[in-house]
């Protein structure tokens, strides 16, 4: 099962604990070039097509996130199905972020 984080300019208190949480994975879905251009702090690019070979603890919390949010839901039905539990997508990906990314 996964959950939707809400659009950060409403942070609340999950979101905001996700992201200041060092145990939590943040995992950028799109291309290297997309990710190149601008990503979320502390995130790792692994793009949708290399999702299924990653390695965390089937509990571990990850949050994942693309331009849009479509391939982050599709990268949550892929971890998903290969068991991993505490996934979280952001809701409308980097268009509703907010916040600045870095480069």
């Amino acid at each position: 099962f996964f959950s939707y984080l809400p659009i950060p300019n409403s942070l609340n208190l999950l979101f905001k604990k996700l992201l200041e949480n060092n145990n939590t994975v943040i995992i950028d879905v799109r291309d290297s070039d997309e990710y190149e251009t601008g990503h979320i702090a502390n995130s790792v690019n692994i793009p949708l097509n290399d999702i299924a070979n990653i390695d965390y603890s089937k509990d571990q919390a990850i949050i994942l996130y693309c331009a849009t949010g479509v391939r982050s839901l599709q990268a949550i039905d892929i971890l998903s199905d290969k068991g991993y539990t505490n996934l979280y997508n952001l809701d409308g990906g980097l268009l509703n972020w907010g916040f600045e990314l870095e480069e």
